[in-house]
């Protein structure tokens, strides 16, 4: 996730809001399954926190009126759905010596934290370390 400002030439407040870096679907299948529009998370919810901690307070409601095993399947995933796992970038240095830009920093990040496993080194790295032990793997 990143910090993305909107800047509206019409004279509507600026709307600040944290996206998906890497235009991630798992966020707009949040929003369909919610039935959300995201212009309402972004301009009414973004605008009025109140509003925000309606809408979820609506469901905790729900959750504590019902318990979990009396909410519809439905409803179950719908109040999953309400959290997102996610990592925030609050920063973005450029390594000056490979001129990377933040964008392949961020697909390389996704690709090594979540399209490809680790593999493991080649023989070449393999060799004992100091005190006969081995380096350290990676998971």
């Amino acid at each position: 996730m990143v910090p993305l400002t909107v800047v509206h030439e019409n004279g509507h407040p600026d709307c600040a809001l944290l996206i998906a870096a890497d235009g991630s679907s798992r966020i707009s299948a949040v929003h369909e399954l919610l039935d959300y529009q995201p212009s309402r998370i972004a301009y009414e919810w973004g605008a009025d926190d109140r509003k925000f901690r309606g809408e979820i307070s609506r469901w905790a409601r729900l959750v504590r009126k019902q318990g979990w095993p009396g909410l519809t399947e439905d409803e179950r995933s719908k109040v999953r759905a309400l959290s997102v796992p996610a990592r925030v970038v609050v920063g973005f240095r450029p390594d000056t010596r490979t001129g990377q830009m933040f964008h392949t920093a961020v697909r390389n990040f996704i690709g090594l934290t979540h399209i490809r496993p680790p593999r493991p080194y080649g023989p070449a790295v393999e060799k004992r370390g100091e005190g006969g032990r081995r380096p350290r793997q990676p998971r």
